[in-house]
């Protein structure tokens, strides 16, 4: 038969493996208790993105295209105006932007559409007779619609 030296646990390692046990003991429930102590009451956090603004009062035109309904909304006085977006079908492109060109203006870009849904973009109010919005997929370079309106 094969001798091999079994480990023998000495008073000297007993004492050193009870106070381990002892202290873990104790000090796992206070740093668990620590733990619970520091998670924030309230989170602050800043959204991603700004909110929607809310719809203005009236619709004053309307054009559809294969996938998207564009609404053009003015307030009641009709000092401000606003683009409405309603993406009907969803969109062949992930990231589609949203470009607007109004009268004696360069096209400048309103904003981003990405899943089905309302998308609302201020429009300067000062060029509103002529528009003409057109969305795009900067990756692929394609036209996705074009409308124009003409007031």
């Amino acid at each position: 038969m094969a001798e091999y030296n079994q480990a023998v646990m000495t008073p000297a390692l007993r004492r050193t493996h009870r106070i381990a046990w002892f202290s873990l003991a104790l000090l796992l429930p206070v740093a668990w208790l620590a733990a619970v102590l520091v998670v924030p009451n309230k989170v602050c956090q800043e959204p991603a993105r700004a909110p929607r603004p809310a719809p203005l009062g009236a619709i004053v035109q309307s054009k559809q295209s294969e996938n998207l309904l564009l609404n053009l909304r003015s307030d009641a006085a009709g000092s401000r105006h606003q683009l409405e977006i309603l993406i009907t079908k969803p969109l062949t492109s992930a990231n589609a932007v949203v470009w607007c060109k109004q009268e004696n203006h360069p096209d400048k870009q309103i904003g981003l559409l990405g899943a089905k849904g309302v998308y609302r973009f201020d429009l300067d109010s000062t060029a509103i007779q002529t528009i003409e919005v057109t969305v795009t997929d900067e990756l692929r370079k394609q036209q996705l619609a074009t409308l124009k309106w003409d007031r």
